[in-house]
């Protein structure tokens, strides 16, 4: 499958994904929508500790006293945001295995990079706020939330992959490689605008996307 036509299959996945006509959604669960993607935002570019909830409450334009309610605390309303986005990661890879079962391995391969890519340039701010929170050494609490709610079910999933597609390899070894290919391409998604006004130091649109495929596919299956 050429660029062009994971580009369109990609685009195709997302309309799908969108709301159809009608009323926007009201009461609790609108409620809930708005804090989550308002505190995603803020402990994206503020990081957790920083992030207050009067400056999540005011970005969602909903009173502070709602995070308590739905969530308890700050911890609470961060671990709902890494729930809920682990818990979509793990179903998209789960549909992705059952999707390429009897692929080819080359092909294979190469799906699986572009995967990890597309999962993240749809998200980017969750990119941004992962990177901070392993840059900033996030505490033991969080730490273990991360991994049982995220990097440990992805591991799961991928490494077996990575282990019949790529050079013989320890178990160590292959998480290692999961985990150094899903944070490059986290830095170069999250980093993008800034790269962006380098002009002749790195790749921009597609050919910068090819590359980090290419890239991330050499990491994984040394291919």
């Amino acid at each position: 499958m050429s660029s062009n036509q994971w580009e369109k299959s990609l685009q195709r996945q997302k309309r799908g994904l969108k709301r159809g006509p009608g009323r926007p959604p009201r009461g609790k669960e609108h409620d809930r929508h708005l804090l989550l993607d308002a505190a995603m935002r803020c402990f994206a570019e503020q990081g957790f500790e920083a992030a207050s909830l009067r400056t999540i409450a005011a970005r969602a334009r909903v009173d502070v006293s709602l995070i308590s309610y739905h969530y308890g605390s700050k911890l609470g309303l961060w671990e709902a945001i890494i729930a809920q986005e682990g818990a979509d990661t793990v179903a998209r890879l789960v549909a992705f295995v059952a999707e390429n079962e009897g692929s080819r391995d080359a092909e294979l391969a190469d799906r699986l990079a572009r995967f990890i890519i597309d999962m993240v340039r749809e998200r980017p701010q969750f990119a941004q706020l992962m990177i901070g929170e392993l840059m900033l050494r996030a505490d033991e609490n969080r730490g273990r939330i991360i991994g049982e709610r995220l990097v440990g079910p992805v591991l799961g999933l991928i490494q077996p992959l990575v282990q019949r597609l790529g050079p013989e390899r320890t178990p160590q070894e292959s998480r290692l490689a999961i985990v150094s290919a899903v944070s490059l391409t986290s830095v170069v998604i999250a980093s993008g605008p800034q790269l962006d006004i380098l002009p002749g130091t790195f790749p921009a649109g597609e050919e910068r996307l090819d590359g980090m495929r290419r890239l991330v596919g050499r990491i994984l299956f040394d291919r």
